[in-house]
């Protein structure tokens, strides 16, 4: 039995801009039927999912998006959708965590006014007979300070995920989400997001695990940077620049090779710039990294990204489409 909260179901409608009274109605109109997901119940939810991306309004967009999320969370009930693989949902976002302990589904709303409202759901592997379905609801455009908040499911900093990294150390696991934010029509946003589970099995976003970059306190880390720009953000194997020793005047260095998070280095196209983030773009070939060590995200920089590990960290059945979720780099 799938359940679902109340409270973050009425909550991720509001959000949605849709009414009690209308999401009965979807529930009524619904396509799914029966206690299994056919291949035309899922052409369904592909041409719905693709009317959230390309309606010719927000209105439209809008109503494909809860019709689409009703149809969804009906073809999760299913026994054995877990390992359903949705193939045809090609505007969507469909993510195993590298232990395959869930599965992540996010997808983006194109709005008139150049921003993007997301939405999202988290599916446990099923245990016993107990199927959990969490909603992520976006609320980036009303919090404040998303870099140093920790929230729910509720409180969701939206984003379009492309990347899950898995790191434990004892007592504590860790699933590292790299994502995509369109933002506005003048910046775009690539994300590091970090995803823990509270005792009762609950999504959590949010965490300190970045000691040593900017000033340490940061819970998930924003790039912000012109929409006009494209700026990498990938995990893989490179190298990077370690200090043998303390001597200022004759410093010895060596390299090791481990797997990171690899980025572009932003600037302001002018120093007098600082800080409007919509001239801000990759300099040149800089490139800064995290390493995971000791339970935190080490920050370091001077990485030598000249041979890229091919290797794949997760497993997604297919690409989503171009211009929703660039694989690794563009924009």
């Amino acid at each position: 039995m799938m359940r679902i909260s109340t409270l973050i179901l009425f909550t991720v409608l509001f959000r949605l801009g849709m009414t009690a009274g209308e999401f009965h109605s979807v529930q009524r109109e619904g396509i799914c039927s029966g206690d299994t997901l056919s291949a035309a119940q899922e052409k369904d939810m592909a041409i719905t999912a693709r009317r959230i991306l390309y309606g010719e309004s927000d209105s439209v967009r809008l109503s494909a998006n809860c019709s689409f999320l009703e149809m969804l969370l009906h073809a999760l009930e299913q026994e054995g959708s877990f390992a359903y693989p949705f193939d045809s949902l090609t505007t969507i976002s469909r993510l195993f965590a590298p232990d395959s302990s869930f599965r992540l589904l996010t997808w983006n709303l194109p709005k008139d006014d150049g921003t993007y409202l997301y939405s999202g759901v988290i599916q446990p592997r099923p245990k016993a007979n107990k199927t959990d379905v969490f909603l992520l609801s976006d609320s980036s455009d009303i919090m404040t300070g998303l870099e140093h908040r920790i929230t729910g499911c509720q409180a969701w900093p939206g984003a379009l995920y492309y990347q899950i990294i898995r790191n434990e150390t004892p007592g504590k696991r860790y699933y590292t989400l790299l994502g995509w934010d369109g933002h506005n029509r003048f910046t775009t946003r690539k994300i590091i997001e970090v995803l823990t589970f509270d005792p009762d099995g609950r999504p959590v976003f949010g965490a300190p695990v970045f000691p040593d970059y900017l000033k340490g306190d940061q819970t998930r880390v924003i790039f912000e940077y012109s929409s006009n720009a494209v700026m990498s953000l990938k995990y893989e194997t490179q190298r990077y620049r370690e200090l043998r020793n303390k001597n200022p005047y004759r410093p010895a260095y060596r390299y090791r090779t481990a797997r990171m998070i690899v980025f572009d280095h932003l600037e302001p196209m002018d120093p007098s710039l600082k800080g409007q983030y919509s001239f801000y773009v990759p300099a040149g070939n800089i490139v800064d990294a995290f390493v995971f060590s000791d339970g935190c995200w080490r920050f370091k920089t001077d990485v030598d990204a000249r041979n890229p590990d091919k290797r794949s960290d997760n497993r997604q059945d297919k690409p989503t489409e171009y211009q929703l979720v660039p694989p690794g780099s563009s924009k």
